[in-house]
């Protein structure tokens, strides 16, 4: 999607920034290769959680999860307080 291009970049940089605490709550970037390029993405997305669990919640027209199948490795950024 267009929009995203513009969209995922001012959040990455909202939520690595003191404002972060605008999002944090409900936000967090999820970093991933591609499953066939090997290129890695950072996106962010929907979450909520407890100290224990994460669940992402994204949209059924967003295709960035199919880079996960198989047991790939991911990692997360939860900014602090978030």
């Amino acid at each position: 999607m267009r929009w995203q291009k513009l969209y995922n970049p001012i959040v990455t940089r909202l939520l690595h920034s003191p404002l972060h605490s605008l999002m944090s709550s409900s936000t967090m970037l999820i970093t991933f290769a591609g499953h066939k390029s090997g290129k890695i993405y950072t996106t962010p997305v929907n979450c909520v959680g407890d100290s224990h669990t994460l669940l992402v919640v994204s949209p059924t027209d967003r295709l960035w999860w199919r880079n996960l199948r198989g047991g790939a490795a991911v990692t997360v950024y939860v900014p602090e307080g978030g």
